[in-house]
């Protein structure tokens, strides 16, 4: 389902740093990321996690971030040699770029959420990644999400563990493999990650075990139940 990818294989090392999301949402990701690879965004680029595994599949990769956080832009700069760093809020961010995949891991209010999803309309792109979608900590996160696809052409394709992907074009091989490969359920158009046994992919599996932890969900288990 994915190509071999040495920098994939360097964060799940701990060689690199590894994105701030489940073995199974960072599976899904590159899955994504391997279709819609020609010229991507990402918006809050903190430690550099999901940004890493942006660059090993884009062309060409733009990172933005106000670096106002913790983290400092000196951390990444070596991880993402060939990143084009905008260092912006978001909101005075223009750009009359298109975009094939963005991904959003930056505002957690609803209008910094709002905000940033109304920008992927104007950018045109083919897929958003939301990060921190049904997550308890950032429940604007997903507000903001819901109001976003109820008054516009995106829809929510899929949720992972902590991620929701949106499109305007269901019809992509990337959604097609998970479905597929992925015990799912569909619940008013929009299909879930449910419980059930995993594909026996071993990049999949060495991503669970590297992020310990298969679902956000369920923090008691500690045990793999890819068979």
């Amino acid at each position: 389902m994915l190509q071999n990818n040495n920098t994939i294989e360097k964060q799940i090392s701990g060689i690199f740093p590894k994105p701030g999301k489940t073995g199974i949402d960072w599976f899904v990701f590159c899955v994504f990321l391997q279709e819609f690879s020609h010229n991507n965004l990402e918006i809050g680029v903190g430690h550099g996690g999901s940004a890493i595994t942006m660059q090993s599949y884009s062309e060409k990769l733009t990172c933005i971030d106000s670096w106002e956080q913790t983290w400092k832009k000196e951390n990444v700069l070596d991880y993402l040699p060939n990143a084009n760093f905008i260092d912006v809020n978001s909101k005075d961010y223009h750009t009359t770029e298109t975009f094939d995949l963005v991904h959003l891991d930056a505002n957690k209010s609803y209008e910094g959420t709002l905000n940033d999803l109304n920008f992927c309309i104007k950018a045109k792109a083919k897929i958003i990644i939301v990060d921190d979608f049904l997550q308890s900590f950032w429940p604007n996160v997903s507000r903001a999400t819901f109001d976003f696809v109820k008054n516009t052409e995106y829809k929510i394709l899929f949720i992972g563990n902590h991620q929701a992907i949106l499109t305007t074009d269901t019809d992509c091989e990337s959604y097609k493999n998970i479905v597929i490969n992925f015990p799912t359920a569909i619940t008013n158009d929009i299909t879930h990650l449910t419980y059930g046994k995993l594909p026996n992919i071993p990049l999949l599996n060495k991503m669970i075990s590297a992020s310990k932890l298969k679902y956000t969900w369920d923090h008691s288990t500690e045990e793999s139940i890819v068979k």
